[in-house]
Order: structure tokens, then sequence, then C-alpha cells
């Protein structure tokens, strides 16, 4: 009686200990999910999303008979490679029997992979360090393509988010078609809106990722450099440049803003004014023994009147042919034009950095000249022999025609041959 008793307690303190495991393991419990206001039925239900959309979970959860502290509810999305997909609510202490409602901002990326599905974590969990986790819920989240979507990738800025007044300000913009679509005539823009200043360029077409590329066919591509030239009587100080990319027939656009210090020009007793500034793509290519590159030039006039300019090269003579594409370029008053510089490395151009140097001219006037370089790679040599070749086929050539002569003389002995019999056997009443 008294080993059953003992087996009977046993089993009694046993599951006490499991009923109150249970009650602290739900100590909070997550009654309802809503993504963007829809309430989902289970954790089995697939909820689709649009890359780039911002998503609006609300998580509504109760405590149960004893109040919890430091308390936070966290959505986060596992298999996005580059980066973390979450959002953390701040922390809050939940009293007995009372249900609270958490509003969460999930930020979907603009480049996360429509070609698989994710997962969508909704947790409740105590202070940090604990490790308590009071209840959490799993939704599988389905990503499409949106048709029509732009995502600016780069902004370069020369000389840099840093210029005095009177100077000019310099933009290259990388932009990246994420959508479903090709994007034709896509317009960039560059503005200060407190100086009431801007420019715009445009590129022709992006393909989607969806569609082949080649040399003419790409999925992201940068403008021609843009140029904002700063009114000399800018106070200095702190303003906004605006990089704004419109697509779709202009009805879509996506924006981005930058801060850019203005210094005050100088003060000097002989105004002075620079006229004329050269910039250059790139002061180093490479390029492979019998192939060609090309340098980009970008000539800026902040002269009063039209400038003509033309291009020098020199140095390049002994391992490379180069010309010039125009050889002559106008650029009208507060204008930029461009001028390319065209270098075709010899076949037997020593492999190594070759240097040479462009100076661009204004009639007789030195506006600007570069030292530039050109990375020769040596190309590896074919094994094959041309004059053996020759040998060769010439060779095949005289076989040929003997083979065809000694045919051509069989055949016509076996003619010869046929008809004499014929001749002798005719008889003539």
């Amino acid at each position: 009686m008294k080993q059953t008793t003992k087996i009977f307690s046993m089993i009694l303190v046993l599951a006490m200990s499991l009923v109150i495991f249970a009650g602290a393991a739900h100590a909070l419990t997550i009654q309802e999910v809503k993504i963007d206001g829809v309430e989902l039925a289970s954790d089995s239900q697939i909820v689709h999303v649009d890359r780039g959309d911002q998503v609006d979970v609300t998580v509504q959860l109760k405590g149960s008979s004893s109040d919890e502290k430091s308390v936070r509810v966290k959505a986060w999305i596992g298999g996005y490679k580059y980066d973390q997909v979450e959002d953390v609510s701040s922390q809050f202490n939940v009293l007995a029997d009372t249900v609270y409602v958490k509003n969460l901002e999930l930020d979907m990326p603009e480049d996360m992979d429509s070609t698989q599905d994710y997962t969508l974590h909704v947790e409740v969990y105590g202070p940090t360090g604990d490790e308590v986790e009071y209840d959490s819920l799993s939704f599988t989240l389905r990503v499409t393509p949106v048709q029509n979507l732009l995502d600016v990738q780069d902004v370069i800025f020369n000389p840099g988010l840093t210029v005095q007044a009177g100077n000019p300000l310099y933009a290259k913009v990388r932009v990246e078609n994420m959508g479903d679509n090709k994007e034709k005539d896509i317009r960039i823009t560059m503005s200060i809106p407190a100086l009431g200043i801007s420019v715009r360029d445009y590129i022709d077409q992006l393909v989607s990722v969806n569609e082949d590329t080649d040399s003419d066919n790409k999925i992201s591509m940068t403008s021609n450099e843009l140029m904002l030239k700063i009114p000399e009587n800018t106070k200095a100080g702190t303003y906004e440049v605006q990089i704004t990319t419109e697509y779709d027939r202009f009805h879509e656009s996506v924006k981005k803003t930058y801060l850019l210090n203005i210094e005050a020009a100088e003060i000097t007793s002989k105004k002075q004014e620079i006229s004329n500034l050269v910039s250059i793509d790139s002061a180093t290519k490479e390029v492979d023994q019998g192939k060609g590159v090309i340098y980009k030039l970008t000539i800026a006039n902040l002269g009063s009147k039209a400038q003509a300019y033309n291009v020098v090269v020199s140095g390049a003579d002994t391992w490379a042919t180069s010309r010039v594409d125009p050889a002559f370029v106008t650029v009208m008053s507060d204008s930029t034009g461009e001028t390319y510089v065209y270098v075709s490395a010899n076949e037997d151009a020593v492999a190594g950095l070759h240097m040479f140097s462009v100076q661009v001219m204004s009639g007789n006037t030195l506006v600007k000249e570069f030292n530039l370089g050109a990375d020769v790679k040596e190309i590896a040599k074919s094994k094959f022999n041309l004059s053996l070749a020759l040998w060769i086929v010439f060779a095949v050539l005289v076989i040929a025609v003997v083979v065809l002569g000694i045919i051509l003389l069989v055949k016509r002995s076996r003619e010869e041959g046929a008809e004499e019999p014929s001749t002798e056997a005719q008889t003539y009443y």
C-alpha cells in the first residue's frame, strides 16, 4: 500500500510539473497575426508580398494569469541571403489576462529572389539573455516581382559632396532594372531645389532580369556625367541635392536625396574665373595585344561664350596607334561636350603598363593635360604555323591534280579500248 501511495505521489508531482512548465511556456500567447490588415487564418497559410514593398505586421497577444516584464515582439524573414529582414518592438510589460497589439514593419528588399518562397517568423520573447520564448508562429511568404521597378544603385559625385560656390558639381547615376518589364526612355534629373538649378539626362533602355543580356541589352547602366554650376553668389551652407529617376512613361519615379556642403567663393582683389574644366572617365585601362580601348573626356565650358577644343595624343606611337573622335568639339557657354580617345595596342606590344599623354587645347592654349596609362595584356601565342599550313595545302592540291589526271587517263583509255572491237566486227552487204 505504501509503495502504491509513493508511485501515485510521484505521478502527481510529475503531472503538476508538466502543468507548471506548460503554463510557463505559454505565459504569453499569440492570438492573431495580420499582414497589411489581412488576418492569417493559420500558420500554414501562404502570404503574398511584392518586392520593394513595406509590409505591415500586426501581432495580437494575450497575457496569462501572471504578469510578465520586459517582453518584445519580433518579426523576421528567413532565407534572404544578403541581410536580416526584421523588426523588433520596444520592451513592454504585460499584465495578466490583458490583450496587447503591436505593429511592426518589414521593408522587403528589391532584389529578393522571386523564384523561391521565404518564411516569416513571428515571435514573442522575454528579456535578452534569458532566451525565454513565450510563443511563436511561422508563415510561408511568397514574393513576386513587380512589373515596373527601378533602383538607384549608386551616385558618384565629383569632386564630392563639398564644393565651392562658382564651381561645378558633377554626378554619374547608376540605375538597375529590378522589375519584370523592359524600361525605355528613363529620365534622370539632378537638382538643387533651394538654388533653382537642375540638369537631366536619359538612359535609352534597361531590359528585365528575365531577358537575355548582351552588349546592347543591359539590366543596369550608368548615366552620362551630369553637371550643375553652383552660382558664385551662393551662401555657404548645406543644401539638398535630389537625384530623381523617372520611368514607365514618367508615371513612376524613385528619388534619393544627398546633403551638399557649399563653401563661399574666395574673395580676391582681382576676379578670377575658371572657364574650362576637363574630366576623364579613367586614368588607366586594360587592353589586349592587338585590341583597342576608349578613354572618354568630358569638357565643361564655364565661360561666357562658345569655345572650340581639340585633343592631342602623344607618347603612344612606339606601341600603339591612336585617334580622337571627334577631332574638334565646340562647347556652348555653361554646357558640356564629349570626345573620345581611341588607343589600339600593336600585336607585338610589350605586355605591361604603357604611359602616354593627352592634351586638351583651345586654340594655342593648353586647357588640360592628362598622363594616362594602358595596361597591355599578352595574348597566348597560337602554335599554328602559317607557312607550314600553306605548304600542306599546296601539297594536297598537287596530289589532287595528279589523282584527277590519272582518273581521266584511265577513263579515256577504257573508252578507246571499247570502241576498237566494235569497228572491226562491222560487215556490209
